[in-house]
């Protein structure tokens, strides 16, 4: 027999690409996006340990975290019936966290090493690149420390004046490279995903960076 998730029980709609009205209200229920729970209590993401889960639409309104929410659903009668399916194998709430923490920190490390392999060249690397393209035009008495301090002082004057022109609310073009500028956003009231309480967004502004035609060329080359 099929052991049901929450969302098909309680029939909220607000399951992954749901179409309820709950669903365009509220958006995607996260017990049912949430994977690092996957199949625990024969469950599909979070499905039947939605206790465990902040944000989850229940009784009509948007529950807190898990502190907040428990005694809640202790007396759900979903809660109720997967226990009862499950029996010894059921996991409970305290077991559900250490499983969610210990995936998040696997998931975080797993995202370091990954933002670590594309960080190909460091400014450190780009100096010492200057520094040896320096041999071609400067003379041999000219000391490898001085080169060090001249391309240093280039790359922190190059980047430094991006910058400041991006802080004035500039726009910087470099020919054949590409152009950065600052995107400006409006604020807006979202939700806090741990806990689903509103919480008003404060605008702000992003530097962005464009590739230009021949840099784009370049790349699409290899």
């Amino acid at each position: 027999m099929k052991k049901l998730n929450c969302w098909e029980v309680k029939k909220c709609g607000r399951q992954n690409k749901g179409n309820d009205y709950f669903f365009e209200e509220v958006g995607t229920c996260p017990a049912s996006t949430e994977l690092s729970v996957d199949g625990v209590n024969d469950g599909k993401n979070a499905g039947r340990a939605c206790w465990a889960i902040a944000g989850t639409f229940c009784g009509e309104e948007t529950q807190g975290d898990y502190v907040d929410k428990v005694r809640t659903c202790f007396d759900c009668d979903f809660y109720q019936q997967v226990q009862k399916e499950e029996r010894e194998k059921f996991v409970t709430g305290s077991e559900l966290m250490e499983i969610i923490q210990h995936k998040e920190k696997i998931l975080q490390a797993k995202f370091d090493r990954e933002e670590t392999k594309t960080m190909k060249l460091k400014k450190s690397e780009l100096i010492e690149k200057l520094v040896k393209e320096m041999d071609n035009f400067t003379d041999e008495e000219t000391s490898n420390k001085v080169k060090t301090e001249i391309a240093r002082e280039t790359v922190n004057l190059f980047f430094g004046s991006i910058k400041e022109s991006l802080t004035a609310g500039d726009r910087v073009e470099i020919r054949g490279f590409g152009s950065f500028h600052v995107k400006e956003y409006d604020g807006y009231t979202g939700r806090n995903p741990k806990t689903g309480v509103k919480v008003a967004v404060q605008p702000k502004k992003l530097p962005v960076f464009r590739a230009g035609r021949e840099m784009r060329q370049i790349v699409n080359k290899k």
